[in-house]
Formats: structure tokens, C-alpha cells, sequence
């Protein structure tokens, strides 16, 4: 496989001899989903160039989370404390279906009319059913500003630690200030990495601390699939390719063929740095939660023990505790 790694000052570039393609390890036409799974898969690449890249990433260094080359920011509105409370009330929502009964009965149209297409047909039903949850929303806001309105014929005296019944002033003024509380509009901050990665690793999932991408040799050129544990693809995409790549691990050694994996670190300043490079494979540890169920783990442990990489020697964890 070639990628050509540039180091300058021990940032990595890299570029392919063909363009890259993306790679579908989800399923196969000649397989039902029952049927499909990693060994299937390392049968139907078992004859393809493989070669694999870890990602781990670092924490960006704190004196950079201003900087706007580094990062972006945003403020973001967020629900008032009376929204927030009364929605806590609500535990459990009817269902649609449920709720377009009692539309039904009270003899609701649901239909926008007959000069109208079915997605105006849609949002139509749909803003009636807004409108129904915002009504039991409005139900809960009422009986929060109650209970509310109900503490404040109690004074509390802090310095005494004793609670009697307030006098009207004091009622009063309590009830200003909470009525400020629970409407004042509410803020916080945003901030969300950019990320300045090589062309083929670019795809980035800000959920993951790292990513592992699969590489596959097709007759049209390279393709590639990635995956971490950020979200359920993610996983499903980590989890099949690393049984698949280890499966076949053994199978090309005794070819005298390599599966390649490069070890890069994206550092806490957004460079790309490479850590390591094996002609074997590697892998990160495949996650047991992971969205492809692998029901044999004595294989995934036989499959992988050798081949583990760890974040922790390649990256230093972060001291919490000094933030």
C-alpha cells in the first residue's frame, strides 16, 4: 500500500495512490443479515491489500480553547428553570397514537384539506401534536408556579435556622424573586473542536478519544471505513472490522503478507503526529457493548490479545483535577 509519509518535524502527511472510496461492512447481497458477520466478511477481502491507521487523539490544550483557528464557540439559549422543572413533572408522555384517539374523539380534522399534498398533511398532524404537548407542558408550568407561590407564605431565617409564617411583605418579596428565577433565560457556552486532520482521516466523530480506520484494495482503488465508540455505526464499524482484520491476521503471516498499521497521535496543538508502525495488525481493544455481537468472546480474546494497542501509551491522560 502506498502511503507516503512526509515527516516534517514529526508531523505526518499522507496521501494515496488512488482515490479513496468508502467502504460497506454493514452487509453483502448474498448474505442476509443472519448470516453476516466477521468471518464472512475476512472471506470476502481475504485476497484484497489490507492496512489499518489508529487515531489517538489528545486534549486540546486549554490556552487554545479561545483561539478561533483552534476552536469554535457558540452560546447557546437554554430553557428557563420554570421549563425545566415542569418538564421533570412530566413523566411519562401518551403516545401518538394515544393522542390522536382523544384528536378523534374531539372531533379534530387531521388532514390540511383536499387542495394539499401529503407532507402538508404531515406537518399539519404534527403541529397538533406540538400544540398538545405544549398544552400539558402549560398544565405542569401552572402547578410548579403553585407550589412555588406556596413556599413563599414561609420565611426561612438563615441565621437562626428557624422557619415561621412571613409576614405580606415578606411573601412578597420572595415571590418577586423566584418569579425571576424561574423565567430568567439562561446561557452557556459551546465549544467545539476543529479539527485539522489529514485528507483521509478528516472524517471525525467528536464523540471518540480515537478512531481506527480499515483499509480494502479494491480493483477501483483504495476504500476505507472507520470507527470508535461514539456512537452505535461507529461501534458496529470497530467491532466487525477488527474481528475480520484479526481473523485474517494469521492467514497472512503464513502468506507472508502484512497487514500494516500506522499509530498516529492527533496532539493537543492539532498536529498529526506518527507514533508508531508495525507490519502487523493492531487494534484498540474491541468494545464487549459494541453495536456488533461478537456471542463467542473466548474468540475475540484469542483473536485480539496480542494485537491490543492501549491510548495511554501513546497519549497522557489528562489530570482532571487540576482544571
Amino acid at each position: 500500500m502506498k502511503i507516503l509519509l512526509t515527516i516534517n518535524n514529526r508531523v505526518l502527511d499522507i496521501t494515496f495512490d488512488t482515490p479513496l472510496g468508502y467502504f460497506d461492512a454493514h452487509y453483502s447481497t448474498s448474505y442476509n443479515d443472519s448470516k453476516w458477520n466477521h468471518k464472512v466478511l475476512a472471506k470476502q477481502i481475504n485476497d484484497k491489500e489490507l492496512a489499518s491507521i489508529i487515531v489517538f487523539e489528545d486534549y486540546l490544550r486549554k490556552d487554545l480553547l479561545d483561539n478561533q483557528k483552534f476552536c469554535k464557540q457558540e452560546t447557546v439559549i437554554e430553557i428557563n428553570r420554570l421549563t425545566e422543572e415542569a418538564q421533570k413533572q412530566i413523566k411519562l408522555f401518551p403516545s401518538t397514537d394515544e393522542i390522536e384517539e382523544l384528536f378523534k374523539k374531539n372531533e379534530l380534522i387531521l388532514h390540511k384539506g383536499n387542495y394539499h399534498k401529503d407532507e402538508d398533511h404531515r406537518t399539519h398532524k404534527s403541529t397538533l401534536l406540538d400544540s398538545y404537548y405544549e398544552g400539558l407542558l402549560d398544565l405542569e408550568k401552572a402547578k410548579v408556579v403553585f407550589d412555588y407561590k406556596e413556599s413563599c407564605k414561609w420565611y426561612f431565617n438563615e441565621e437562626t435556622e428557624e422557619e415561621r409564617e412571613a409576614t405580606a411583605e415578606e411573601e412578597e418579596a420572595q415571590w418577586i424573586k423566584i418569579q425571576e428565577e424561574l423565567i430568567m433565560p439562561r446561557t452557556s457556552t459551546k465549544v467545539e473542536r476543529i479539527y485539522d486532520l489529514p485528507e483521509c482521516l478528516a472524517h471525525w466523530d467528536d464523540r471518540n478519544n480515537f478512531q481506527q480506520y480499515f483499509f480494502v484494495k479494491q480493483d477501483t482503488g483504495w476504500e476505507y471505513i472507520s470507527g470508535g465508540y461514539g456512537s452505535s455505526g461507529s461501534r458496529y464499524n470497530l467491532g466487525i472490522m477488527i474481528h475480520a482484520f484479526a481473523h485474517l491476521q494469521k492467514q497472512k503471516q503464513k502468506q507472508k503478507k502484512n497487514i500494516p498499521t500506522w499509530v498516529l497521535e492527533y496532539n493537543n496543538c492539532n498536529e498529526t503526529i506518527l507514533r508508531d508502525h508495525t507490519d502487523t495488525f493492531r487494534c484498540v481493544a474491541p468494545h464487549f457493548g459494541s453495536n456488533y455481537h461478537n456471542d463467542d468472546r473466548d474468540e475475540t480474546e484469542r483473536l485480539t490479545k496480542s494485537l491490543i494497542v492501549h491510548r495511554g501509551d501513546y497519549v497522557k491522560e489528562r489530570d482532571w483535577s487540576s482544571d
